[in-house]
Order: structure tokens, then sequence, then C-alpha cells
């Protein structure tokens, strides 16, 4: 399984600003984050989306090991 984290590069991917658009909630802004996961065997697709905290996934040195594991897919 992969991982993707999307936060703040609309400018880099256009897919990502096109992706916000159409996941948006009417009277809400748009997401400030996005976690993509995507299982290899399956080609099954997760998205979870981060509305207030745009750093909510963000990877430090300081929190490497304690990510990979919350960031893990469920099952492994």
């Amino acid at each position: 399984a992969g991982t993707l984290f999307l936060s703040g590069c609309a400018s880099m991917w256009p897919q990502t600003a096109a992706l916000r658009e159409a996941t948006r909630t009417d009277g809400r802004e748009p997401w400030t984050a996005c976690l993509i996961r995507i299982e290899r065997d399956t080609g099954k697709v997760a998205m979870d989306f981060e509305y207030d905290n745009p750093s909510r996934w963000a990877i430090t040195p300081a929190n490497v090991r304690q990510m990979a594991l919350a960031l893990r897919p469920p099952g492994i």
C-alpha cells in the first residue's frame, strides 16, 4: 500500500486544485490537506481531508517514526 499526503501544493500540481474543487462542500472553505491511501493489491483508494490543521499529517525529523505508524494503512 502507498500513502500520499497533499498540502499546500495546488500550484505545484494543477490536479490538486481540481480535486479540491471537486470535493468542496457548500458553505465551507476547501480542505487544506488531503491524505490519500492506495492499496496496491486491490487498487482501493481512501481519502481523508483536513479543513483546519494543514500540518496534521506533516512529517518532521521529530515525529517520523510516530507518523510512519500513524499513516500506515489499516491491517498492516
